[in-house]
């Protein structure tokens, strides 16, 4: 089984005294001091969003949350980026579970719940089991409802899928979903559970949208890595968190529409955020490599 940090620590006291008292002394004449150091889960520079829900379980405000994260930058208006592409994987295979009437370019269309094999040869893309077929790269697909993609084996029903030859590898494929409105980005953000309190995920949904913001229109075939920049788990988040949660988290994203985070008027670069970060953050050269807002 599992116990609590505080349980762990009850059982780690009990411990101490009865080793005091095996040799000779008593809680009351022992005047030793205990020093217990920890730390938190993840890189510990930017927000912490287990500090973000500790302070809006307190009062805070997403505004006040994220000025204390994020030093000396204040919340303004943006317009939003309408065409982001999230890369979901570089692998050697790639396995489609469709969900609905599905189009695939070059092929044609195939219907629900038909599974579908992608490897590369050379600079196509080799499609098995449910159709067999050889199809120049880029590959589109089209999907209605929430199609299973494996890596990273999340359902996805915004936008639309590409698959690409991965640059210098002769043999992976890229899976980039693109199309998706910064709306849709962020309702598909897997980073921070939606039973939380309102303005925690309010700050989640303005920091992952400046990193949005900052990173779109890269010059390469993406402009966001799903696995690194945010969790995007596209539909699971809303399967994840049920209902009443789901539109939790919807209205957090719709209340601050628009809203990031900037230094000097200016989106600031490293939006970034870990789990936890045992009541300490770090500066980012500290950690990295550059001083940044």
């Amino acid at each position: 089984g599992t116990t609590t940090p505080l349980a762990r620590l009850a059982v780690l006291g009990a411990a101490i005294a009865l080793a005091l008292t095996a040799f000779g002394h008593s809680g009351a004449a022992a005047d030793t001091s205990f020093t217990f150091n920890g730390g938190g889960w993840g890189h510990g520079v930017g927000m912490s969003q287990y500090g973000a829900c500790g302070m809006a379980s307190q009062g805070k405000s997403y505004t006040q949350i994220l000025s204390h994260y994020y030093t000396g930058t204040t919340v303004s208006s943006r317009t939003e980026p309408s065409n982001l592409r999230v890369l979901l994987t570089d692998s050697s295979t790639i396995t489609l579970t469709t969900a609905g009437s599905t189009t695939i370019s070059g092929v044609g269309t195939v219907g629900s719940g038909k599974t579908i094999n992608l490897r590369r040869s050379g600079n196509n893309v080799v499609l098995s089991g449910a159709v067999s077929a050889t199809v120049a790269a880029p590959l589109t697909v089209n999907q209605s409802g929430a199609m299973r993609i494996s890596p990273p084996n999340n359902r996805f029903d915004r936008g639309h899928l590409v698959v690409r030859t991965t640059p210098g590898s002769s043999t992976k494929l890229r899976a980039v979903i693109e199309g998706l409105s910064t709306r849709d980005y962020l309702l598909g953000l897997g980073e921070m559970a939606s039973s939380w309190p309102a303005e925690a995920l309010k700050t989640q949904a303005t920091a992952a949208r400046t990193i949005a913001l900052v990173h779109a229109g890269s010059s390469g075939d993406h402009d966001l890595k799903g696995y690194l920049d945010g969790a995007y788990i596209g539909y699971d988040m809303a399967a994840i968190s049920g209902t009443t949660y789901f539109a939790k988290w919807t209205a957090a994203v719709d209340a601050t529409a628009g809203k990031v985070i900037t230094h000097n008027g200016t989106p600031i670069s490293s939006a970034v955020y870990s789990s936890s970060s045992g009541g300490r953050t770090e500066n980012s050269e500290n950690v990295w490599y550059a001083s940044v807002p």
